[in-house]
């Protein structure tokens, strides 16, 4: 499978599984970041020895996400993009359900209506409910600044 990631913001990326090849591409676009949702790679060395910092939370493909989840992932996630310098590149295996909601949850956390987010990357209503999505809406920091380039809500 080629490579084919989305930029969602100029810092994210999100996409489907990457393999060592991938490595020149990914390096080309700045990422300094993976965030791996799907199991742990058999053998992350060569990701290692290019100087990704690698993270992996698994997430069951096609079922409702619990709020606790999101707010670890979004946590792991800010980590992540603590320096402006970081890039990060999300992905499960195929990059059509669980990454694409993660960061769409993520651009919700970061002020963007739900609709906004959706034009950027489209989530599968599968994995999240209407209830988590007010909840983050209502838990947002105040302190958050719009992404360059996006209109957010105003609180």
């Amino acid at each position: 499978m080629r490579l084919e990631p989305k930029q969602i913001t100029p810092r994210i990326y999100q996409g489907g599984w990457i393999v060592p090849g991938d490595i020149p591409e990914l390096v080309q676009l700045g990422i300094t970041h993976i965030l791996n949702l799907d199991l742990s790679y058999e053998d992350p060395s060569a990701f290692r020895e290019a100087k990704f910092t690698l993270r992996n939370y698994y997430i069951l493909d096609h079922c409702l996400m619990k709020p606790q989840l999101v707010r670890e992932v979004i946590e792991m996630i800010e980590d992540c993009l603590s320096s402006p310098a970081h890039k990060l590149y999300i992905h499960c295996i195929v990059g059509v359900s669980r990454s694409p909601t993660i960061s769409w949850l993520y651009l919700i956390h970061m002020g963007l209506s739900p609709e906004d987010a959706a034009a950027r990357v489209k989530p599968n209503p599968v994995m999240y409910d209407e209830a988590m999505v007010q909840q983050l809406i209502a838990d947002r920091p105040a302190f958050v600044q719009p992404l360059p380039g996006l209109r957010t809500l105003s609180r």
